[in-house]
């Protein structure tokens, strides 16, 4: 390598600064926790790899990015390098990287299952935003898993049939050769594609004005941007954000969050369940479906119900009398009737509430890993990974993201200081 080129390996390295070299005292002086890692102070084992990262010898990066690529605790650092300018850059920790990522897949893949029996949606989402091809075909089969455990509950509670049917199954996925097939983790995509497609993806819009057989596995967005009409039809729907629907036909939606249906919908043969409230501002015609929402159901305008109506809050939706239909309905329910599991904080031991505007740590649970890696009750989360924090629910979101990520990296304000905390979440989900 000629020196001008060695230069610059130099500048990238040096840029490397938000993650130091100085290794972390495994047992802390008052013996409360095993391990105390920071940006500035990771294991020491990941110390030394790192710090030879820096070399200008070509060599000894490369070596040093091979053992990184070996330390399970080196994942949050090299992510978070590579979330900066000189990181994009750096092909030796990339490499790095993306053996980790791999070999944390294959962990999630074995993960799933329980997962997928216990409902947990949502952290199959998370899991499934970086996996390769094959691993997330594994995963998907959970999210069938779940389908088919929701199917039976609207009869048994009293209310219509379930009609939404992706019949097929993993065939579905594995042996539909003119399957689309949409992955992006990390920024918005768009598809323009009508009929049978499996996205996974941090945002997706779809300008097609109906869908038809889709797998949508997705974060942070999911919209309909037809200038006229956006149909689902056949349709499983798993998503981790708040969500806008138009018509939906034979269809699943399970939502994180809440659930809106914009102008005067037509909801037939579906099942749809929101950890928020469902809502419609201009009425909703339901004919077979069964809706739960942990918090209201509400719709105003012109409306009608053959369908089964649960909601941990108030259920208000217009019934036209002219037109009497079957319809069950119970407001104020305490336990989801569904088989789905929406992840909530004390899930790994932890509580937190917003105070003013600062999202506070409120109860930790002793060994649980947040306790276990420094965080104390009374800290405030200003940000976890690299979501800024501005509620209790980016908290709980990002908290869920960073187990099925396996780390997390958490920006804390305690008094007047400003620190950091890397915490592992090695076994999934523990308290």
């Amino acid at each position: 390598m000629n020196a001008p080129a060695v230069a610059t390996v130099l500048q990238v390295l040096l840029a490397f600064a938000t993650v130091a070299i100085a290794p972390a005292s495994s047992t802390p002086a008052d013996g409360s926790s095993p391990s105390v890692f920071t940006l500035d102070a990771p294991p020491a084992e990941v110390a030394g790899a790192l710090r030879d990262l820096r070399s200008d010898d070509v060599a000894r990066r490369k070596a040093a990015a091979a053992a990184l690529a070996k330390l399970l605790e080196a994942e949050p650092y090299l992510r978070h390098y590579r979330a900066t300018e000189p990181g994009k850059s750096d092909g030796f920790a990339g490499d790095a990287l993306d053996e980790l990522v791999l070999r944390r897949g294959a962990r999630i893949v074995k993960r799933a299952p329980e997962w997928g029996k216990e409902g947990r949606f949502d952290l199959l989402v998370d899991g499934s935003m970086h996996l390769d091809s094959k691993q997330a075909d594994a995963v998907a089969e959970q999210f069938f898993v779940i389908g088919n455990a929701i199917r039976p509950v609207p009869q048994q509670l009293g209310g219509p049939k379930s009609g939404y049917a992706l019949a097929e199954g993993m065939a579905y996925l594995t042996n539909n050769r003119n399957l689309y097939r949409l992955h992006e983790p990390t920024k918005p995509v768009e598809t323009a594609m009508a009929s049978q497609g499996f996205v996974r993806a941090r945002a997706c819009e779809t300008s097609s004005s109906k869908l038809y057989r889709w797998l949508f596995v997705t974060r942070d967005s999911l919209r309909g941007v037809h200038e006229k009409h956006n149909e689902m039809e056949n349709c499983y729907v798993f998503h981790n954000g708040d969500l806008s629907l138009d018509d939906i036909n034979w269809s699943l939606v399970v939502c994180d969050g809440d659930v809106e249906f914009v102008n005067h919908k037509f909801v037939k043969q579906c099942v749809v369940i929101a950890r928020g409230s469902i809502r419609s501002e201009r009425g909703l015609l339901l004919s077979s479906s069964a809706l739960y929402a942990q918090g209201d159901i509400v719709t105003k305008g012109l409306g009608n119900a053959d369908a089964l109506l649960y909601a941990g809050g108030k259920v208000d939706v217009p019934e036209l009398k002219s037109t009497p239909r079957k319809r069950v309905e119970k407001s104020g329910v305490k336990e989801n009737p569904f088989p789905v599991r929406f992840f909530e904080t004390p899930d790994v031991g932890a509580e937190a509430a917003l105070k003013g505007d600062a999202l506070t740590i409120t109860k930790l649970t002793p060994g649980s890993p947040l306790t276990k890696y420094g965080v104390k009750e009374g800290d405030v989360v200003t940000q976890v990974n690299e979501k800024v924090i501005k509620s209790a629910n980016d908290f709980r979101r990002e908290l869920r993201y960073s187990v099925a990520l396996e780390a997390g990296i958490f920006h804390i304000t305690r008094g007047n200081e400003k620190i950091t905390r890397v915490v592992y979440f090695k076994n999934g989900l523990e308290k």
